[in-house]
């Protein structure tokens, strides 16, 4: 078998299995990245909606005030 420069003489079976092996750790690290981003996505939109509730809340209360 050959791989770019590198040339191997292997069994079948471990051929595959390397590659099979090789390719569910790329998509692991693919995952766990795209996983940390989204959490980090989502914690900001919580922060964000926090922000947004209270502003409502005081726009509230001073809407309140005003009404006679």
């Amino acid at each position: 078998m050959r791989f770019l420069f590198w040339q191997f003489e292997t069994s079948l079976v471990y051929a595959i299995l390397g590659s099979v092996g090789s390719g569910m750790v790329i998509i692991l690290f693919l995952w766990i990245s795209s996983a940390i981003k989204g959490s980090i996505r989502s914690r900001n939109l919580k922060k964000e909606i926090d922000i947004l509730e209270r502003e409502r809340d005081h726009q509230k209360e001073a809407n309140k005030l005003r009404v006679p």
